[in-house]
């Protein structure tokens, strides 16, 4: 089964803003995107450095705390390949770590 799937990988869905995306382990909306210099943080980084940042609201549905969101969601870039993600919390504007069970989380991956 994991080299069917590996072979025919899933499509990923086109969605509106706003729209809820059952992933199975985890329900993902996201809400807006854009392009800046400064992390959610609102610390400059010491190098001038291009972020594209995702605003989403999402909720763990797995049993047990869980941190691959950013295995979930990816941007498909057509000239490059962009880094892994780094995910905030709108909450406390700090890194987020695990995410519990059931529990609606909105952030930001820049």
């Amino acid at each position: 089964m994991t080299l069917y799937e590996a072979a025919h990988p899933p499509k990923a869905p086109v969605v509106q803003a706003g729209q809820q995306i059952d992933t199975g382990r985890w329900f993902v909306t996201l809400r807006t995107a854009r392009v800046g210099t400064v992390p959610p943080t609102g610390v400059p980084p010491s190098r001038p450095v291009q972020l594209v940042m995702v605003d989403m609201d999402v909720v763990n549905r797995s049993a047990t705390p869980n941190n691959v969101l950013h295995r979930v969601v990816t941007l498909s870039a057509p000239a490059q390949r962009l880094p892994m993600p780094t995910v905030y919390l709108n909450r406390d504007k700090y890194l987020a770590g695990y995410f519990n069970p059931n529990m609606p989380e909105r952030l930001t991956m820049a």
